[in-house]
Parts: structure tokens; sequence; C-alpha cells
């Protein structure tokens, strides 16, 4: 049903090192080299940093005992936040106004999180709902409110956390477990945005009916608690062409939704939702079952469901990996997917071009020379998932080797890809031909 309308254009990027880690057991030279931009003995973990449109940068790092919080750029950066000894730090998110958030577990002060690089002051911000005892995928847009996904005792809830007029929590969707209204059986981890709207995936069913066979839809939670229905999956309409969508997705403050699905063909792609708003196919109360399956089908019918971003198969594509895609106001949309050589890569795609951002085997410029992405144990050279600003920016952790030698590690980096206004000159190493045969 879906054909790619993109166009593959090659396009180039520049590539700034933003602080490289040793990695430790990854580190295979005899001695151990002085970290850049972060304290020795800290490492990256499998993290997936933050970009802002400032440029700056959060993410979280582990040291031998503590886990903190790496914020700024390669001239600016510092780490603003130990956790105490043992306690568990989550992924960062970082808004416009230089403010960031994350959750903290296992310590005497579990709760989300804040910091504000203006007043350089940390606080624990909210352990609501009451009753909760876990707090995931945690937002904070730049009119500092706060989306997440809130864990009870067996069951989770979509809440909104808001500092004005007066600190408040909201809930704006719960599992069946915790309301017997609610029609959904399960709620996958959210993303938030400037409109203080919250998106995600959800299972339809009754309390315990989480098995791949329940019905699945992504919703958009406005602020009141309402809901709208996007699109579902096969399981709740025959008609649709999805046979099943992954966990998590892209949401910006237009409204559009990018999220990976598996097609009834086996297919699997790269969609983005650009009919919300005024132009909504779907509109129906949160605790209704049932919405309207003839105004789906209409919609899929005449190509307004989704726009096609990338699928395997077609063109460069080989096999796209689970891992959230991101999506930022002008609609392009970044993703993690092999290529047709098998080799890990990071693309950007807008519906109309697919660029690939960056590969597996490229040489990229470092504080102590020019490395190889790769890792001496063949293991994924790409950590966690890459973000990008509304200025197309785009900031990935890779490990590196040695440039001849990929069995030689040298930690891992964290890098920003911007558009090179210039196409730059190939250097003699930036040509040697690379395979994971070579490892």
């Amino acid at each position: 049903m879906f054909k790619s309308t993109y166009s593959s254009i090659p396009s180039r990027y520049t590539y700034h090192l933003q602080a490289r880690c040793d990695s430790g057991a990854l580190l295979r030279n005899a001695d151990r080299i002085q970290a850049y931009n972060l304290p020795n003995w800290y490492s990256f973990g499998n993290i997936s940093p933050s970009i802002n449109n400032n440029g700056n940068i959060a993410f979280k790092v582990l040291g031998l005992w503590h886990q903190a919080i790496w914020y700024g750029t390669a001239r600016t950066s510092r780490l603003v936040y130990t956790g105490p000894r043992g306690a568990l730090l989550s992924k960062v998110s970082l808004n416009n106004q230089e403010c960031l958030v994350w959750e903290q577990l296992r310590s005497r002060d579990n709760g989300i999180w804040h910091y504000d690089a203006v007043t350089s002051s940390s606080t624990c911000l909210t352990t609501a709902p009451i009753g909760s005892c876990g707090w995931a995928s945690a937002t904070l847009n730049d009119c500092g409110s706060v989306g997440f996904r809130a864990k009870f005792a067996d069951a989770y809830g979509f809440a909104a956390y808001s500092a004005t007029p007066a600190p408040a929590t909201s809930t704006l969707a719960l599992m069946g477990n915790l309301d017997v209204s609610s029609i959904y059986s399960f709620l996958f981890l959210p993303s938030f945005n400037n409109n203080g709207q919250l998106a995600a995936k959800v299972r339809l069913g009754q309390p315990g009916d989480i098995g791949d066979e329940r019905p699945d839809q992504i919703r958009i939670f406005d602020p009141d608690g309402s809901a709208k229905l996007i699109v579902a999956d096969r399981n709740y309409d025959t008609d649709s062409p999805y046979q099943s969508f992954d966990n998590s997705i892209g949401f910006n403050d237009n409204g559009q939704i990018a999220f990976i699905a598996t097609l009834s063909s086996g297919q699997r792609g790269v969609f983005r939702f650009d009919s919300v708003g005024t132009n909504a196919i779907y509109a129906d109360a949160p605790n209704v079952a049932t919405a309207s399956l003839s105004q789906q089908r209409f919609a899929i019918a005449h190509g307004m469901s989704a726009k096609l971003i990338a699928i395997e198969g077609d063109g460069q594509i080989s096999r796209i990996e689970r891992f959230p895609p991101k999506l930022n106001n002008n609609g392009l949309t970044v993703f993690r997917a092999f290529d047709a050589e098998g080799l890990r890569a990071i693309w950007a795609g807008d519906g109309v071009t697919l660029h690939k951002v960056v590969s597996e085997g490229d040489i990229l410029p470092t504080d102590i020379g020019m490395l190889r992405l790769a890792r001496p144990d063949d293991g994924a050279v790409f950590s966690g998932s890459p973000d990008l600003n509304d200025q197309g920016d785009i900031v990935f952790a890779a490990s590196l080797s040695d440039p001849e030698e990929a069995r030689i590690g040298f930690g891992a980096g964290l890098f920003v890809a911007r558009t090179a206004l210039i196409e730059p000159v190939d250097s003699a190493t930036n040509a040697m031909w690379y395979s994971r045969e070579q490892n």
C-alpha cells in the first residue's frame, strides 16, 4: 500500500565531538586515555542524549558508585548533578529554557528531579500522583510542564505536572486495574509537547488483557483529559494497513506523530502522521471503546493517514531498528536502521528526502585524532536513540576504534552532526573501505 515518495539524496554533515569517555572494558589499549569533557572513570552507558534549539546537550553518565547528569557543549560542559551513591537516574529531558528533568530511583529522594541552568540549582520537582512509586519518560516543555508515565503498584497512568499558577499534577489516563471505566489494559511510554499534549501507544482491553493480540492505538491526550484516536492497528480495524506499532513514538508541537509500524506484508516502516488538529480524522471521548472506522478507512484510502519516511527493502534501508524515532517541529524525523550493506546507521527524513546522517565504519574527527565508529567486540556501535533540534542538528553517541584496526578501542564519543554548507574533501582515511569482517 505504501510506496516511497522520498529520494535518497546524499547529504554532507560536519561532525563535532562534544565529549569522549574510555568506556572501561571496551578500551583495548594498554594505557587508559584521558577522557574529553568528562571526568575520568565516567562512561556513557546506553545513553539517549537530548539537544535543544540553543545547541546545548544533556545526558546521563555512569560513575563507579554514582550516576550523574552532563549538560552543556564541547566548550561549556559540566556535571550539574551527581546522584546519591547507588541511585538510578534516567534519560534526561532538556528544554529551550535551559532546564532539565530526569527520574531518580533507589534513593531517599525518589521522584522527578529538576535542574535550572540559570540558577545552577537542582531540586526534586514532584513525587505525584499520590500512590505512584516510579516515573518514566519525563519530558519537560518550554512552559515548565512535565509529562510522564507514573507507575503504581501493578499499573501505569499518564500524568502531567504544571508549575503555574500553582504546582499541580493532573492524571490524563489510567489503566483499567486503576480505573474501572478505563478502556486501556496497558499504557506505553509517552511523548509530550509544548502545548501540554501527551501522545502514546495504548492497548485496549480489560485488566490483564495485555497480549499482542489485543488492539493497539496511538492517541493524543489533551490537558483536560480528553483524547483523540489518531491511528489503530489491524486488531482494532481489519482494514488498517498496520499489523503492529513499535512501543514509543515521536511527537512535536504541530501535533505531528512519528511512529514505526509493521505492515501486513511484514515490512517495517517509519511513518509521520500529519492530519492532526483541524484535519484530525478521529475525535472521541477517552472512555469510548469504538471510534469511527469509516473515517479511518476513508483516510487510509485517500492517503491521509500517514506520510512514509522510510520502509525496509526500499532504497538504502534494509532493517529498521527498534529504537524510538525523534521528530522536530519542521517534520524532520531521525531514526536508526541498517543500510543495504548491513551496517548500522542513523537516518533523517521528511517524507521527501532521506539522508544517511552517519554510519558504522565512518571515520570522524575527535580530540585525539581521526577515529572509526566501530566496537572491538562487534557489538552495536550506536548508543540509544539520537535526538535532534529544530535547526536539524542531530546528537548521537557511538563507540570509537582505531581507523585501521577496529579491535583497538578508544571508548565512546558524543557527537553533533550538522548539515554542511560546503561539501568537504574526503581525507585518505575517510576513503578507506570498512566492513564488519575486518573485526
